[in-house]
């Protein structure tokens, strides 16, 4: 990650990479957030470009309100709207978030999420509920976040699906 904006308030940042899974995929994205305060809330609005070797280029537009609550909570809503090539339509998702950060170490967070891919022809959407621990594992740069929750998902006929998910993240610099 490369940041190209220091402000507080306007930022702009890039990142190139390389995805691994199913199908591994090498990005590239630039991103541009602006933040101010709204009365107890903070507005971020921010704007990704995004290239995947194997889906072509994105675009995402989000409008973020959070706001501190008591005994160290922070309350987060994120309204994302994401188009990409090679898919008809447009991908709305709603997330509210509860996060505890408890020390620079560890931290908590509840997640609601709903995602209705390909609107206004949604057959795939999604309902989840998970909460997630995330945990320095090594020295300062290196974390490990477990998500165990449950997926409703539209497709199979939004019964209940437990799912996990375990992720590796690396912060360098400041």
């Amino acid at each position: 990650r490369y940041v190209l904006g220091g402000e507080d308030r306007f930022r702009v940042n890039s990142d190139v990479g390389l995805r691994i899974g199913s199908a591994s995929k090498v990005f590239g994205k630039v991103r541009a957030r602006y933040t101010a305060p709204f009365g107890k809330w903070q507005l971020m609005l921010s704007e990704t470009g995004s290239w995947y070797s194997d889906d072509g280029f994105g675009e995402v537009s989000e409008v973020r309100l959070s706001r501190d609550l008591n005994g160290g909570w922070l309350f987060r809503s994120s309204s994302t709207c994401t188009v990409e090539e090679g898919q008809k339509g447009v991908t709305p998702q709603q997330t509210f978030s509860l996060v505890n950060e408890v020390s620079e170490k560890r931290a908590y967070r509840l997640d609601l999420y709903g995602g209705w891919p390909e609107c206004p022809d949604t057959t795939q959407a999604d309902y989840r509920l998970t909460t997630t621990y995330r945990q320095l594992i090594h020295s300062d740069w290196l974390f490990m976040e477990i998500s165990p929750g449950v997926s409703f998902p539209q497709e199979h006929g939004y019964a209940v699906n437990p799912l996990i998910t375990v992720l590796f993240d690396t912060v360098f610099g400041e």
